[in-house]
């Protein structure tokens, strides 16, 4: 996906500057870009073959091929206007061209025009090269995709003080790489764009809200478990066969001993007894063991392993595992004894199951909300460029909306509705770095009328869940 993403921006820039190169007269250069332009189409036609291998659907922005004519651009008329005015026109709209920057143009391709939207996300270094060759940016424009912006302090200091009230290991279970990046982030102060969008996503709305829920459930089940913690006061039966049972004698008559064993009774032949120690099994050692442990992370780890296997000890040792990650929450013996993750990396959404299949008939006031609906995302998309805007605006217009048919999910996009799962909750910064990059590329590769499609199923999709469909 993000190789068809990143060629189409730079294939139409090849265009706009075998324009501008076709009107200075510079046939050599113009060829140059023409040939950089069916590059880009090839990797581009590879990337989609890539993707329906597959099984991702794909179908890539609508963009300009060799040998087509720009008839206008923006509002202008080329047609209008002499060969020095284009070339002043498109080297100057090139100079001022910023990251998220939609033009609307016209080509002439095989004598019919076709109108077509460039969308540039970025300034990589590959599109200020092209834009260099044809005049359109100064030899030493700096390269880059984002300036680097000032983090909120408002974030910073979120992030930093809910660290600051969480068990200091907390920090060390931030994946490394990621623990990397938010570590120089916070410092520095400084990040652009994606920067600011992992710190609140990642950090402070997936980790942080996990470790937090996890602090917490460690400090009740510590305070649940604590009464009744060293009652630990067990029998030590010796058997004639040389045998020890450990439990409480319940009671002793009929020439019988019945004894408690933590999972269940056994009933015994008092001939088979030699003794009987009161007070004496392995588990009533656990108190003074626990009051030399108290407060030492790494003795309290050592009794929990002497714990294991004790059946009236399950209780202490559960809390010998929570108390020690009040202390140690990355300690890797204490999670596995409670089968908490060892790793938070972020994690992969199971697809969602697809919505039933279409009805057969659509009542007259169905046909109508999906007239509204259809109406709706096409100013939308006209209007916003983002798709969270698109998203949110789909899901606040809807509203009010009824509708009591199925909603069928495009195949084309039944990959990126496994991502949203549920409509009316769903945000794009909610999602992790990988899956917000995988569907923004996606976006950004998308024609207008397959924005509108989109836009109008999500719409109608929420409209359907509101309906309790």
């Amino acid at each position: 996906m993000r190789i068809v993403a990143r060629n189409v921006p730079l294939l139409n820039m090849a265009g706009v500057a075998a324009e501008v190169m076709r009107h200075r007269k510079d046939t050599e250069g113009c060829e140059r870009m023409v040939d950089r332009m069916a590059e880009c189409e090839r990797r581009i036609q590879e990337g989609v073959a890539r993707l329906s291998e597959k099984k991702i659907p794909c179908n890539p922005q609508a963009r300009m091929a060799p040998r087509d004519r720009l008839l206008s651009f923006g509002d202008t008329d080329l047609s209008r206007m002499t060969p020095a005015e284009t070339v002043a026109l498109l080297q100057g709209w090139m100079r001022r061209l910023k990251p998220g920057t939609l033009e609307k143009c016209a080509v002439s391709r095989d004598s019919r025009r076709v109108d077509l939207f460039f969308f540039f996300p970025e300034r990589s270094p590959e599109l200020l090269e092209i834009m260099k060759a044809a005049g359109g940016v100064a030899e030493d424009s700096p390269p880059g995709l984002s300036v680097p912006v000032k983090v909120p302090e408002s974030l910073v200091r979120g992030i930093t003080d809910r660290f600051a009230s969480l068990p200091p290991g907390y920090r060390g279970l931030v994946p490394p790489r990621e623990r990397e990046r938010m570590e120089a982030l916070l410092r520095d102060g400084r990040g652009v764009t994606e920067d600011i969008e992992f710190l609140q996503a990642r950090i402070a709305n997936d980790l942080l809200p996990r470790f937090e829920k996890e602090a917490a459930g460690c400090r009740e089940k510590v305070k649940a478990l604590e009464p009744g913690l060293l009652d630990t006061v067990t029998d030590s039966v010796l058997m004639n066969d040389g045998r020890v049972l450990e439990g409480k004698v319940l009671k002793e008559e009929g020439g019988a001993l019945t004894l408690s064993i933590g999972i269940g009774t056994v009933r015994v032949d008092s001939s088979e007894v030699r003794e009987v120690a009161r007070g004496k099994g392995v588990s009533s050692e656990f108190p003074a063991r626990y009051a030399a442990a108290r407060g030492k992370k790494d003795s309290l780890v050592a009794l929990m392993e002497w714990c294991r296997g004790k059946r009236f000890l399950t209780r202490q040792k559960e809390y010998l595992a929570h108390a020690v990650l009040t202390m140690d929450p990355a300690n890797e013996k204490a999670r596995a004894e409670l089968n908490l993750p060892k790793s938070f990396a972020a994690a992969v959404a199971a697809p969602a199951p697809p919505p039933p299949p279409p009805s057969p008939r659509i009542a007259p006031d169905d046909g109508e909300t999906v007239k509204k609906v259809s109406a709706i995302a096409v100013e939308v998309v006209k209007k916003y460029k983002a798709i969270s805007d698109v998203v949110y605006q789909m899901r606040d217009r809807t509203a009010g909306l009824v509708y009591s048919g199925d909603v069928p999910v495009p195949e084309r996009f039944s990959h990126i509705a496994a991502m949203i799962r549920e409509p009316l909750a769903f945000k794009v910064i909610d999602l992790s770095r990988e899956k917000a990059v995988t569907i923004s590329d996606w976006w950004n590769g998308l024609d207008w009328g397959n924005r509108e499609d989109f836009a109008r199923f999500f719409g109608l999709w929420c409209v359907s869940r509101r309906s309790g469909r």
